[in-house]
């Protein structure tokens, strides 16, 4: 993950977990591509494949 949004990334891996779509942030935007990442991990996971998911909730 870019930059310090741990939030968007969160709420990426909790939907990915579900295969919830679509993306609430506007196309484009940093919290989008954090939302992405987030949402392939919690997907990963889910599917019983290696995800980027830490012990503190972000990815490593």
């Amino acid at each position: 993950m870019h930059g310090n949004d741990t939030s968007a990334w969160n709420k990426g891996y909790e939907a990915g977990e579900t295969f919830q779509i679509p993306c609430p942030y506007a196309s484009g935007t940093p919290e989008e591509a954090h939302w992405l990442d987030g949402w392939l991990a919690g997907s990963a996971r889910t599917l019983g494949l290696p995800h980027g998911r830490s012990t503190c909730g972000a990815p490593a």
